[in-house]
């Protein structure tokens, strides 16, 4: 099965690409360990903000 993707990310312009992709790995980090420890059901990023249901 083929997927295409495509989507466009805004961030402050004093924040560099690198800067975005280690918040990001740092919010999936602590979400998957909250999630491995029976706390979280399940994540996900949308659009602007993060989800956590619990």
């Amino acid at each position: 099965m083929l997927y295409h993707l495509d989507f466009h990310v805004e961030y402050p312009d004093n924040m560099t690409q690198q800067e975005l992709f280690t918040v990001w790995s740092e919010e999936v980090n602590a979400a998957l360990q909250a999630k491995q420890a029976g706390v979280v059901v399940d994540w996900c990023q949308v659009w602007e903000h993060s989800q956590l249901q619990l």
